[in-house]
């Protein structure tokens, strides 16, 4: 915990691109660790002894922190002055007593004859300080041992006074370590600074209560029963047979395809997206790959420049503009069985004839429409709330954080869709390309930041409440697909995420059934669109 504070040494500004941590940005995903701006020593038993004494840390979490600074402490010992660096930004002052530092000697010394143990000629605690100091890599080392228990102890002390919310992870020495271990003397005081980041006050410029949001239909039972049509399409075709084409590509073939696709502005290309063997059907066409190789004949090869729609189905790609090349390699035509009721009867017998399957399929689709328009709900009442809240600033670690989350959200997601290969998804957990996400994003990344500091207020003002059985169930689900996946994890932390997402949701869903909205009906593709 204290060598965690000890690399986040003078992190708030944009140096830091782990919010979350100040070891990897993804630890599941094998990204290196981050530079810290102390060095630490190779690890020795001076080390081994203070982290073994320590097997708890804080946690890095919005509720823990808080649960934290609402917590009693006695400092009549401690000397702290605060100032105000910015609108976010506090700095400490402390000064801690004599007898604080000799207490953190003390300690230090009874946990280093822990891991020194018995020695031949001496009992167990009769050890000379010096044999102790020397089996322990020396007085450098010592000395670094014990700094870190008093500033674990001062943290500890101090802290929970802070009157304000502290931002997780927010939290810095901000004195010279080195200087602090010069000047570490058991017998005399010693000044220790500290910094951290709170959140403004919210403002809100209209009630929540008062919000109304509008939103349109994406469909109607036309575009229901075309959707139908689709899905009955491609249970036809994995009955099929599909046949070698002789001539260029049309809509209703498949076709294998040496394809390349890099992001405008990179030279790395995109996992999944580039293979030399990518299947493709022109029916399922999400890339809008036809608009560029329709007519293109087996050797041929295309280039071209498109951009990903903004509903493409892996998140992190959405909008994003593409260099492509595209080589046809193979080109099939399809032979398709008809859809009547001895068709369904042979493949898809829990179904009583053709017409029964396609009312099911029907139901589906529908469905599906529905889960589109609620989701654009949530959208909106999230687009409204932001729209009435005022935060005067937004702490950097916050956006930091959120940047963070939500990448490795999108990583972790794209392995469980099987998006690409895990190792070439893991090639993209990079402090850069988080930065780089954080940078693009940073304005919706600030909203989301902006929505969770509101739902707080929302869930305290309505007085929402979350059952043990509701958090333990969704831990448990988080959990087995980590163990699954085969990602490290600290469950405590999962459960502090987990609290944080329901308590998000079900804001969501008390103000989607509070506030007034407006359904518009289906007007067409390009109203949907708009």
């Amino acid at each position: 915990a204290v060598m965690a504070l000890l690399n986040r040494k003078a992190c708030l500004g944009p140096a830091r691109q782990q919010p979350a941590a100040p070891t990897v940005i993804i630890s599941s995903l094998g990204v290196r660790r981050p530079c810290t701006l102390y060095d630490a020593p190779s690890p020795c038993v001076a080390t081994q002894a203070h982290v073994a004494a320590r097997p708890t840390a804080a946690r890095s979490s919005r509720r823990a922190l808080r649960t934290i600074a609402k917590a009693s402490a006695t400092q009549e010992e401690f000397q702290v002055k605060s100032e105000n660096l910015s609108l976010c930004s506090r700095k400490l002052t402390v000064t801690v007593p004599a007898s604080v530092c000799k207490q953190a000697f003390h300690t230090t010394v009874e946990n280093l004859r822990k891991v020194v143990g018995r020695l031949p000629g001496f009992r167990d605690d009769k050890v000379p300080l010096p044999i102790i100091i020397s089996h322990c890599g020396g007085q450098q080392n010592f000395k670094q041992t014990c700094v870190e228990e008093l500033l674990l102890k001062t943290m500890e002390s101090v802290m929970p006074n802070v009157k304000e919310p502290v931002v997780p992870n927010s939290e810095k020495i901000a004195s010279s370590v080195k200087a602090l271990i010069e000047a570490f003397d058991p017998a005399k005081p010693i000044t220790i600074e500290f910094e951290y980041e709170t959140v403004p006050p919210v403002t809100w410029r209209k009630s929540y209560k008062d919000l109304e949001v509008t939103i349109r239909d994406t469909g109607d039972l036309t575009t229901d029963q075309a959707a139908a049509e689709d899905l009955i399409r491609q249970y036809r075709k994995e009955k099929g047979i599909q046949r070698v084409a002789q001539r260029g590509l049309k809509m209703g073939d498949t076709a294998m395809l040496d394809m390349r696709m890099v992001p405008v502005g990179s030279t790395l290309p995109l996992p999944g997206l580039t293979s030399p063997r990518f299947a493709f059907d022109t029916e399922v066409d999400p890339l809008g790959l036809m608009a560029h190789i329709s007519g293109a004949k087996v050797g041929e090869k295309r280039s071209f420049t498109l951009t990903l729609p903004d509903d493409y189905s892996v998140e992190l790609w959405q909008g994003m503009t593409l260099n492509g090349e595209v080589t046809v390699k193979e080109v099939f035509e399809w032979e398709l069985p008809e859809f009547n009721d001895a068709f369904v009867a042979a493949h898809y017998p829990s179904f009583g004839n053709a017409a029964e399957m396609r009312q099911a399929l029907l139901a589906t689709t529908a469905m599906e429409r529905i889960k589109d328009l609620d989701q654009q709900l949530a959208d909106a009442v999230m687009a409204a709330v932001t729209g009435v809240v005022e935060i005067a600033d937004i702490p950097e670690t916050l956006v930091l954080e959120m940047a963070e989350t939500q990448y490795r959200a999108h990583l972790l997601q794209m392995i469980e869709d099987r998006v690409a290969p895990r190792d070439e998804i893991e090639a993209m957990a990079t402090e850069e390309m988080v930065a780089e996400y954080a940078d693009k994003r940073r304005a919706e990344l600030t909203d989301l930041i902006k929505y969770n500091i509101a739902v707080d207020e929302i869930w305290e003002a309505e007085g929402l409440k979350l059952e043990e059985e509701e958090i333990a169930s969704e831990v448990n689900l988080r959990t087995q697909q980590y163990k699954a996946q085969k990602v490290e994890f600290d469950e405590q932390a999962i459960r502090d995420q987990v609290i944080d997402t329901l308590k998000h949701v079900k804001t969501t869903e008390w103000l989607k059934d509070n506030i007034k909205r407006t359904t518009l009906p289906w007007q067409g593709a390009a109203a949907g669109k708009a």
